[in-house]
C-alpha cells in the first residue's frame, strides 16, 4: 500500500473509532444525567436499564477493539513506510517516524470497562436500595 492509501485508511478507521466512542459517551452521559438528575433515580427500571447497558457496552467494545487494533497496525505501517521515504520536510519525517500511543488498546479497554462497571454497579446499588 502507498502512504497515501494508508493515510486514507487511517482517517476512515479513526472516524469510525470516534463514532463508536461518541455513541458510548452519549449513552454514559445520558444514563448519568437520568440517574443523578432525578429526585428518585431509576429504581423501578434499574435492572432492565443495567441489562440493556451491559448488552450495549459489550456490543460497543466488540466493534471498538478490532477497529482500534487495525488503526494501531496501520499507524505502525505508516511509521515503517515513512522511514523509507525521503521527505522535503524534516519535521514531517520525524512526526511520522514516532510510534503512536504505546498502550492505546489497553487504555481503550481500561477506560471503557472501568466506566461501564462503575455505572452498572451504581444502577444495581440503586435497585437494591429502593426508597
Amino acid at each position: 500500500m502507498t502512504l497515501e492509501s494508508l493515510f486514507d485508511l487511517q482517517d476512515k478507521l479513526e472516524s469510525h473509532i470516534n463514532t463508536y466512542w461518541n455513541f458510548w459517551s452519549i449513552v454514559v452521559l445520558g444514563i448519568c444525567g437520568w440517574f443523578f438528575g432525578r429526585e428518585h433515580p431509576i429504581s423501578n427500571y434499574s435492572w432492565a436499564v443495567s441489562f440493556g447497558l451491559v448488552v450495549f457496552f459489550m456490543g460497543n467494545l466488540s466493534v471498538l477493539l478490532p477497529a482500534t487494533k487495525l488503526a494501531v497496525a496501520v499507524c505502525d505501517e505508516i511509521r515503517i513506510q515513512s522511514g523509507k521515504t525521503p521527505f522535503a520536510s524534516e519535521k514531517l519525517g520525524l512526526a511520522l517516524s514516532r510510534p503512536g500511543m504505546k498502550h492505546r488498546l489497553l487504555a481503550t479497554v481500561l477506560l471503557h470497562v472501568t466506566v461501564d462497571v462503575v455505572l452498572i454497579v451504581l444502577l444495581w446499588c440503586q435497585a437494591c436500595h429502593r426508597p
